[in-house]
């Protein structure tokens, strides 16, 4: 049994064989892909290639101590003057956890998968398999939880970089913007659907009841 640990931001049952083994613990090897954090830059067609274990930006946990300040894909896309049009809400996954989980960040306009040209890994039997946009198992094999093989690298086409302004609000449920149990536009989805990008807190104890 083979485990990936990536940056280990998930809940650590979810991502060792023994919850918090190192190495090989009872059978099953738990593997670090942190010296694969190559990215490889078409200028010409503003397309990345991103090894495995490279995060999004700094890690302040990693347990390799290989993280670095201004390390990371979008540091590197931020000074060739590129972005995504949508990331999470952490910087220190990996970009190929970040995918091959389903993760999204705060938009239902924008996805982190429309970025997504090709994806490479190495399947059970030890061979390298690509997947390409368009191509008949790209779509299934996607988010796969690293159930089909070792994701080694994903391709990304990129966009200009941009500036996202924002603002922070907090009201009474009673008083926001939306209401929090309604349907259509009136509710939550029709309030995602209107902005580009949103975060919505609600705090639900007694005599408090906020949405931030």
């Amino acid at each position: 049994r083979l485990r990936v640990c990536g940056a280990a931001h998930s809940e650590p049952k979810a991502i060792y064989s023994a919850a918090f083994g190192r190495g090989q613990v009872g059978g099953s090897i738990e593997l670090h892909l942190d010296r694969m954090r190559g990215i490889k830059l078409d200028e010409a067609h503003a397309e990345v290639t991103v090894e495995a274990g490279c995060k999004f930006g700094f890690d302040p946990g990693d347990q390799t101590g290989r993280s670095i300040e201004d390390s990371g894909l979008t540091p590197f896309l931020e000074s060739h003057g590129l972005a995504l049009s949508l990331l999470g809400g952490v910087s220190h996954q990996t970009v190929a956890g970040f995918m091959a989980t389903g993760s999204e960040g705060a938009s239902l306009r924008h996805s982190f998968y429309d970025h997504v040209l090709a994806f490479s890994l190495v399947d059970g039997q030890g061979e390298l398999q690509t997947f390409t946009r368009g191509g008949p198992d790209f779509d299934t094999a996607l988010v796969n939880l690293g159930c089909l093989g070792i994701l080694v690298s994903v391709t990304l086409k990129c966009i200009p970089r941009f500036d996202v302004v924002s603002e922070e609000h907090t009201y009474r449920r009673e008083d926001a913007p939306f209401d929090l149990f309604a349907p259509g536009e009136r509710g939550i989805a029709g309030f995602f659907a209107a902005h580009d990008y949103t975060r919505v807190m609600w705090w639900p104890q007694p005599n408090l009841v906020r949405v931030g």
